[in-house]
């Protein structure tokens, strides 16, 4: 996995910069050639989901899944895994969201939403210490 995560998309594929070679064949007039191409990045994406160190990569990789191939049982199983054990909070929110068929929001506004939430929850426990019922 090492090696998708840290390799680079080719500059060309057939002849064609790598993106045009892409978007090409989403509008192929070819049926079969227009039903490959996502499923055959699910593998890619899924990886980077799972382990690119940057959480705005895995949530731009989640959302990339969650829009291209909703139905796939590895892009599901992908974002099931983020939504469950992601370490980042924001990240765990937008895997949960597409999971349920929803699109999240920004990176940005996920990070001041998990920021807020973890301040709520700590204002809560202080409370409780506080005013004598929480502790051991």
């Amino acid at each position: 996995m090492a090696d998708i995560v840290n390799a680079r998309a080719p500059a060309h594929v057939a002849g064609r910069p790598w993106a045009e070679a892409v978007l090409g064949a989403l509008a192929d007039p070819d049926p079969a050639v227009r039903r490959l191409c996502p499923a055959d990045v699910v593998p890619d994406v899924s990886a980077l989901v799972a382990g690119d160190p940057d959480p705005e990569i895995r949530i731009k990789a989640v959302k990339v899944l969650g829009n291209l191939v909703p139905g796939e049982t590895g892009a599901r199983s992908a974002v099931v895994a983020a939504a469950t054990g992601d370490p980042d909070p924001a990240v765990r929110r937008a895997a949960s969201l597409v999971a349920a068929g929803q699109h999240p929001p920004s990176h940005q506004r996920l990070r001041r939403q998990a920021r807020s939430r973890r301040s709520k929850a700590a204002a809560r426990a202080e409370a409780q210490v506080r005013d004598g019922g929480g502790g051991c």
